[in-house]
């Protein structure tokens, strides 16, 4: 199913994928949004999930500086969800789902438009900066596997011939897929991840949504606020954020319409992509009972 593109303000062609391409107005959308350094291509179980498909509209989007969507020069997680909003704007309600990185821009687009974000569902995400108190909790320790990163990046003349470093694909599929990965998956996005970022512009690219992970504000002093319903999914495994991360933001969310944590056993942080069966599951009911209290 081919990918397709939407001008949005900001001067930036925004790709996206609709399944089914031709969308049931009777059923209700979910907005899909990837992880780091991911594309769509992340849900492709979803896509290829009959029975969600057949009960809920998916779009799912290439975020500001991952896969094919044209971006400009900086962005945050705040723009990274006004983008999304806005390539959604022709459907009046949705629901957002984000795995990882994607939950931070599904809570944003809710605090951007309450109007219009039905209920938001993070998935192997938190609702904090990298931070002390996360680390405590067992988060991954960002001040260490940042550094090598920005060194691999950074540079003061264009680099033609840049090459995103096998150390980073690694480590990122380490993180979100664990200790062994499919051999498909890891060949896959091994070499997406270089297609993307390949050459001067890639380079720079990789460093701003480097920038953008690492530097991003906390949402906990805003969580009392949230008063949509949440489904936080979470595996057991999470290699990025542990299971005490999305235990303590669900607390948080002491004025949710309706908030509940699913737990998934030896699920990891790209628990969309590691356990789809389960989180499609927990997705579809949780988004049925919503809609039949609306």
């Amino acid at each position: 199913m081919a990918t397709k593109f939407v001008s949005v303000p900001g001067n930036i062609k925004a790709a996206y994928r609709q399944v089914p391409e031709a969308p049931n107005p009777a059923n209700p959308t979910l907005v899909l949004l990837h992880s780091f350094t991911t594309t769509h291509e992340l849900f492709e179980p979803q896509f290829n999930d009959q029975e969600l498909t057949s009960r809920v509209n998916l779009l799912a989007i290439d975020e500001l500086g991952h896969g094919q969507t044209e971006n400009p020069l900086g962005w945050s997680y705040w723009t990274q969800a006004q983008m999304a909003l806005d390539d959604a704007l022709h459907i009046p309600k949705v629901y957002a789902l984000g795995t990882s990185q994607g939950g931070f821009i599904a809570a944003r687009m809710w605090m951007l438009r309450a109007d219009k974000v039905l209920g938001i569902i993070p998935v192997g995400s938190s609702m904090y900066s990298e931070s002390d108190e996360t680390r405590k909790l067992g988060a991954w320790n960002a001040p260490k596997v940042f550094p090598p990163w920005y060194d691999a990046f950074v540079s003061t003349r264009p680099k033609a011939e840049f090459e995103v470093p096998r150390r980073f694909t690694d480590d990122l599929i380490h993180y979100g897929f664990g200790e062994a990965p499919t051999k498909e998956q890891h060949e896959f996005w091994t070499q997406r991840i270089r297609d993307t970022y390949k050459g001067d512009e890639g380079r720079k690219k990789l460093l701003m949504c480097t920038i953008c992970l690492e530097q991003r504000d906390s949402l906990e002093l805003k969580l009392p606020e949230v008063t949509c319903p949440v489904l936080a999914i979470h595996g057991t495994k999470d290699g990025a954020y542990p299971l005490a991360v999305a235990q303590k933001y669900a607390e948080q969310l002491v004025n949710s319409a309706f908030c509940v944590l699913k737990v998934v056993q030896e699920g990891r942080n790209f628990l969309t992509a590691t356990h789809p069966k389960e989180t499609d599951k927990l997705v579809l009911n949780w988004i049925q009972d919503r809609e039949g209290k609306r």
